[in-house]
């Protein structure tokens, strides 16, 4: 992303990878690199955010944030979410799927949870981002508005890995 204009830009940005049935199941897990979460509106639980549930009828969304642990070696600046279900519906039979979602964490320091194992609306987005999802106003009031100055640019490096066998 490059600000090709001549005034300073706000620059915010999430990336949004949703996930649903078959990958997410009762017997899903996933593992997320925190280092501390926290909940975006008050009162809700924090216990089994990395745990999948079966569709709930009028289950409410539950948005996390997550200052993710970065790794280790030639891969310090990076976090995974792994996302992991030992029974999914493979050609051939059932079998154990991981989907690795990994981001350098450098330009992209924030991690969003959005669960929603609802009847209808089973979903769980991985939002590797450089804020919040309150808006620009809560981001300035945060101190954590991202800005770039004129002809600056920001790269982002994702990657997303499927591992399947039978």
């Amino acid at each position: 992303v490059e600000n090709i204009g001549h005034e300073m830009a706000q620059h915010m940005i999430l990336y949004h990878f949703n996930f649903g049935f078959p990958l997410l199941s009762e017997m899903t897990k996933v593992s997320f690199p925190e280092r501390e979460i926290v909940a975006r509106d008050a009162g809700t639980p924090l216990d089994g955010f990395n745990r999948w549930e079966s569709p709930q009828p009028n289950y409410r969304e539950r948005v996390y944030y997550h200052e993710p642990q970065t790794g280790t070696g030639t891969r310090e600046e990076t976090a995974t979410v792994i996302i992991s279900n030992p029974e999914f519906p493979l050609a051939g039979g059932m079998g154990p799927v991981e989907v690795r979602l990994t981001w350098n964490t450098r330009n992209l320091p924030r991690l969003v949870e959005w669960k929603m194992p609802g009847l209808g609306m089973h979903v769980l987005g991985i939002e590797p981002a450089n804020c919040h999802v309150e808006g620009r106003v809560a981001e300035r009031l945060r101190g954590s508005l991202v800005t770039l100055q004129p002809g600056a640019a920001a790269t982002y490096e994702l990657e997303l890995e499927i591992r399947a066998r039978l």
